[in-house]
């Protein structure tokens, strides 16, 4: 009113003059497709941006302590408990970089969540994988949104594949769709920077050493404090120091299964993926990036141990017993300085949920090899599992129902293919059975072809 009134009053007086309009339009003319880009970067100007930039920050803090002194949430001292945490994460975290923790990140971290995403490795690095993407993973990156990256780093496009049994049984398919041969080198680092892109906090070389629920969310202990978020997933893999952790129960089970991975040069697979079985375990050998070929092999401690204990040694002595095999070791030449290595690989569901952590890809269950089908149902998960937890992160579903939701999707998926990859994996090992399984497949084209369908999505 005062305003109102001495405004007024200068009228009057003739102090100032009234506007000549009192509405008028914006003045867009002046404005649009008149960004000075070049302007904007002058060094003359870092002053004020500074200056906004720390009066922002000092705007968020001070908010954050007045809404903690309201709450009761400040210590002895007078300071916020968990200031760290806030500043951090307020929705998901993700222990584990690999296909499923970093997409999943990428696809909430997109949709606007915070997201903490934790890798223990320094990236990128070498996994022990098979690194071969079955069909369906071409239109799971396009819809990720990383389709192109994925091809500019060399993916290899896999076409066919080849069985070979030691007895010389074999079996020749054409795979329904474009498979992919890359190296987790490459498309670990590509996913993990893809998630920073959209948005996550993400940290490698940062071990997790425990996680706590606490209230109503969980606390992620770190190397260098604790991270709090609503929800957490495990996607650390195989085999991790948090299965111990959390007293996981499938640790109880010995499997006496082993596993060896290397990358090779010396032969062009062209379009080809084989797999190779061997007594006691098979092999398969896939091109990746570079002219590289991806060896990969599974068996029993009794093959590893016939091979002299060492991983050259039950190539050269145990592989070999498979023709087909022995013909392409000859030829390769390991350019892997070593090779990456697992113990006591266990093909049982390990469990969705412990310590309310949401189990993903080799965490939760891990498809046998022989299938090739792995990487993918880690994106696949990823995907189905984003839609869930947007509706829980959103209030539109309760922590139970998105867990009974997330179980029931990942049964109706994923059920089927790992009770067929687990036969599977029983014909291969043994070579009478897996001399039997090539040749029904020879004379029975339409199940070979049945068998191939139902491995994958």
């Amino acid at each position: 009113a005062g305003i109102f009134a001495v405004t007024l009053a200068a009228w009057a007086r003739g102090l100032v003059a009234a506007p000549a309009e009192v509405f008028a339009w914006p003045d867009f003319q002046s404005v649009f497709l008149r960004l000075d880009v070049w302007g904007a970067l002058r060094l003359s100007l870092l002053p004020a941006i500074i200056a906004v930039m720390f009066t922002d920050l000092f705007d968020s803090i001070s908010t954050f302590i007045g809404v903690s002194q309201a709450a009761g949430m400040l210590d002895e001292e007078g300071q916020p408990r968990n200031l760290r945490e806030g500043l951090i994460v307020d929705a998901w975290a993700t222990l584990g970089a690999g296909l499923a923790g970093s997409s999943l990140a990428a696809h909430l971290a997109g949709r606007g969540f915070s997201v903490f995403l934790a890798e223990a490795q320094r990236l990128p690095a070498h996994k022990l994988c098979g690194e071969f993407l079955s069909t369906e993973a071409s239109t799971l990156f396009q819809r990720l949104g990383v389709l192109e990256k994925v091809q500019q780093a060399g993916a290899q496009p896999i076409r066919r594949t080849r069985l070979t049994a030691s007895g010389g049984a074999h079996l020749e398919l054409a795979l329904p769709g474009t498979a992919l041969g890359l190296t987790r080198y490459r498309l670990d680092h590509i996913l993990w920077n893809h998630a920073k892109a959209c948005g996550a906090t993400a940290r490698d070389g940062c071990s997790v050493r425990d996680v706590r629920r606490e209230g109503d969310g969980y606390t992620v202990e770190i190397p260098d404090g604790t991270v709090r978020a609503r929800l957490v997933v495990g996607a650390w893999g195989k085999r991790s120091r948090m299965d111990g952790r959390l007293a996981r129960p499938f640790l109880q089970e010995q499997s006496g299964l082993v596993a060896f991975k290397a990358h090779y040069a010396g032969a062009d697979l062209e379009d080809w993926i084989e797999m190779h079985a061997f007594h006691g375990g098979y092999c398969g050998l896939s091109p990746v990036e570079g002219g590289l070929v991806n060896a990969c092999w599974i068996g029993t401690r009794a093959a590893l141990q016939a091979g002299g204990g060492t991983p050259d040694g039950m190539a050269e002595k145990v592989l070999a017993q498979n023709p087909a095999l022995a013909e392409r070791l000859s030829r390769l030449h390991r350019v892997s300085p070593r090779f990456q290595a697992v113990a006591q690989v266990s093909f049982q569901k390990k469990g969705l949920f412990d310590g309310g952590v949401v189990m993903m890809g080799d965490a939760a269950a891990m498809i046998t090899p022989f299938c090739g089908d792995g990487m993918s149902m880690a994106l696949a998960t990823a995907e189905h599992a984003a839609t869930l937890v947007t509706e829980f992160l959103q209030g539109r579903m309760s922590r139970e129902a998105f867990w009974r939701a997330y179980a029931a999707q990942w049964h109706r998926q994923f059920r089927r293919r790992l009770w067929l990859g687990k036969a599977l994996h029983q014909a291969a090992v043994q070579p009478a059975a897996a001399g039997a399984a090539l040749r029904i497949g020879a004379a029975v084209p339409a199940l070979a072809r049945w068998v191939v369908q139902n491995t994958r999505g």
